[in-house]
């Protein structure tokens, strides 16, 4: 099972304690995330990926939009996993928790001209350039602080749905 979060008889458990143990210690609402859990998932997508890549594997990322704090930020760090970022708020967290840079991907398709100064400043490994105008704004920033700037396209092929 991937998940510790589970319903005995007819209580909701995460990592073995109740949720009503967990209600009466911390109160409600409040939110809690199972680090064994957290941990041995990306464990198991970073091994996958190893496994059926070698040394051409790519990096797993984690989605900063599912939930994200600097202890998480610090999990990921400790895992070597990558995160993926949408917003300045994310990156700070990201760096606040440790991460490396350039295990940083920025993503997000309304990027600021401050969040892409951040990025390239910090030394993010990549930027993901969602718009013809993002071009011009990357390739600023990274004359502004004399890097040489990663970047992927996210292109859509114009298809309506």
């Amino acid at each position: 099972m991937w998940s510790s979060s589970v319903k005995t008889g007819s209580e909701l458990s995460i990592a073995g304690i109740t949720a009503n143990q967990l209600a009466k210690d911390f109160g409600t609402p409040t939110f809690f995330i199972d680090e064994a859990d957290f941990r041995a998932r990306a464990l198991a997508w970073n091994d996958a990926l190893k496994e059926a890549f070698g040394d051409k594997a790519g990096t797993v990322y984690y989605a900063s939009k599912a939930f994200t704090c600097t202890e998480v930020a610090r999990w990921i760090k400790d895992l070597g996993i990558g995160i993926d970022v949408s917003t300045g708020g994310e990156m700070a967290v990201a760096l606040a928790g440790g991460v490396d840079p350039k295990k940083i991907e920025v993503h997000g398709n309304n990027k600021s001209v401050a969040e892409i100064d951040r990025a390239v400043s910090a030394g993010v490994k990549t930027i993901v350039m969602d718009s013809l105008f993002e071009i011009e704004r990357v390739a600023t920033a990274a004359k502004k602080f004399g890097v040489r700037q990663a970047v992927m396209l996210r292109l859509t092929p114009g298809v309506d749905a």
